[in-house]
């Protein structure tokens, strides 16, 4: 079974794009292959995913094929989500955003949908609710 996970950045209820650097420093050292499809991540714990990610400097996001449980995968999402205002969400009935700051820029479709984000304030807590979700 396949489970994906989205990243969206947004200002003002659209879509904003953020420098793909701060994913390029999130995730760089794990890139086992980078292509235009996207990004193939290894981690040291043997987790494995793929990253699909424009090429472009300024992104407006991105998406993860089977997310790992590797911490350092999580680490990196929560850095990319402290790093811009973003909101990572999935299928189901979640989202989590590491600021409250990051809420009223969010589209209102996407709260109505997902139901009002979890602000996470350490990675492990990304995978929790994640866990705990329909």
């Amino acid at each position: 079974m396949s489970f994906d996970i989205f990243l969206g950045n947004f200002k003002n209820g659209a879509s904003e794009p953020f420098p793909r650097s701060i994913v390029e420093n999130a995730f760089g050292r794990y890139v086992e292959r980078n292509d235009a499809g996207g990004l193939a991540l290894a981690f040291p714990d043997g987790g494995r995913a793929d990253m699909s990610i424009e090429t472009t400097p300024m992104i407006r996001g991105f998406a993860v094929n089977r997310p790992p449980i590797s911490s350092a995968f999580w680490e990196g999402i929560f850095f990319v989500l402290k790093s811009t205002s973003s909101v990572l969400f999935w299928a189901g009935d979640g989202c989590v955003v590491a600021s409250a700051n990051v809420v009223p820029d969010l589209p209102k479709d996407l709260i109505e949908a997902l139901g009002m984000p979890t602000i996470v304030t350490q990675p492990k807590q990304i995978l929790e609710r994640i866990e705990r979700s329909n």
